[in-house]
């Protein structure tokens, strides 16, 4: 066992003072941890987000999208409530997820307090779970308790067919805070329910997959998938850039290059998050090892990859002609890659085309041409 990584307080008059003060001013909270792998979307365009530390204040600060975001550092969060846990009501219902019926529950049982990371960080993380607990002294069972950001959907593909050790999956509603009392451990990669365990004098196991030996024995490259569409595809959230000057002739002509610095290739890819973040979809740059897309998004199977075009200060049949050119050859990369999804490639441009043609001219090459404002489409 390994104690938490962060530390409990205790609570002030002082910090509870500050603590109402914030709570009355915020309008919408995220629930977890700030990671950039875990950070979702309704932290990204919160007005007022509340972080626990320092040292969450400049990750915070950096990948807010909301304009008007305040990031308010609250401090560790008090823990009178555990003193009326119920272990034996917990205990129950532990044994009744991994033993329903008259089945008879396994005589230890450990709680996995999951954090939202990627699939195939996850699978790496349950695998070496099931694996340890199976090899572990005892008759272990493991009830995977998912994290406010997930749902049983995302975490059930997780449980071995064979059965071996018992494991099951917890009610979203009920989480790892509302059974981690009745348990023998508790096992998560970073967490406050790890605190929380440890007042209880519950074990705490920290899941650690950066041994040298621990990938190459517990993620065999086989089980080494992406199972979402946009997976090695897509990076992360994109943002609007701060337009540089330069003095006249400091430039190399580089067509596509050139465009990026625009106003008006800013603005629209600003217009284009907007858009889509009122349909809870994200708009994110290119992954390290995929072509260099300008934004990309994915909805249900379909992987959405992306080129901007302003039509301000140059050629609009020059830009048109380029941004084709590009968008397909994006497509046409990911397609020989295998990549897991539907590419659809789409042309965005700042404004609409003076001849209709374009139009015409893209759905014959399998092409999405769409502008600002209305984003038809997207």
């Amino acid at each position: 066992t390994s104690r938490p990584t962060r530390h409990a307080c205790v609570s002030s008059k002082t910090r509870t003072s500050r603590h109402n003060k914030i709570v009355s001013k915020i309008t919408g909270k995220l629930h977890g941890a700030w990671t950039e792998e875990s950070v979702a979307w309704p932290a990204l365009h919160s007005r007022d987000i509340v972080v626990m530390g320092e040292r969450d204040l400049p990750l915070a600060t950096a990948w807010v999208r909301n304009p008007a975001a305040e990031v308010h550092v609250l401090g560790q969060p008090r823990f009178d409530a555990l003193a009326g846990l119920g272990r034996e009501a917990q205990r129950r219902y532990l044994e009744k997820l991994l033993a329903p019926g008259n089945r008879r529950a396994p005589a230890r049982i450990a709680v996995w307090s999951c954090q939202p990371f990627r699939p195939d960080r996850l699978k790496a993380q349950a695998v070496l779970l099931l694996d340890g607990l199976r090899a572990a002294d005892g008759d272990w069972g493991l009830v995977i308790a998912p994290h406010p950001a997930q749902s049983a959907d995302t975490l059930s593909p997780l449980l071995r067919r064979d059965g071996r050790p018992l494991a099951a999956v917890a009610d979203p509603r009920v989480g790892a805070r509302g059974c981690l009392a009745g348990a023998d451990a508790l096992a998560s990669a970073y967490s406050t329910c790890g605190i929380e365990a440890a007042l209880l004098g519950v074990p705490v196991l920290e899941i650690v997959l950066d041994h040298p030996n621990v990938s190459q024995r517990t993620v065999p490259p086989d089980t080494c998938v992406l199972p979402q569409a946009g997976d090695g595809i897509l990076g992360g959230p994109l943002q609007r850039h701060r337009i540089g000057r330069h003095e006249p002739g400091a430039l190399a002509l580089d067509l596509a290059h050139l465009d990026k610095g625009t106003e008006a290739h800013e603005s629209t890819i600003a217009a284009l998050i907007e858009h889509l973040a009122r349909q809870h979809i994200e708009l994110r740059g290119h992954a390290r090892n995929a072509p260099r897309f300008d934004a990309g998004w994915s909805r249900g199977d379909d992987v959405f990859i992306a080129e901007v075009k302003s039509l301000a200060g140059a050629r609009e049949d020059q830009q048109i002609r380029l941004g084709i050119g590009q968008v397909l050859d994006y497509a046409h990369q990911l397609q020989l890659a295998r990549t897991r999804g539907r590419m659809r490639p789409v042309l965005v441009l700042e404004k609409q085309p003076t001849d209709s043609r374009w139009t015409s001219l893209a759905e014959a090459s399998g092409i999405l041409l769409t502008w600002a404002p209305d984003f038809a489409g997207c």
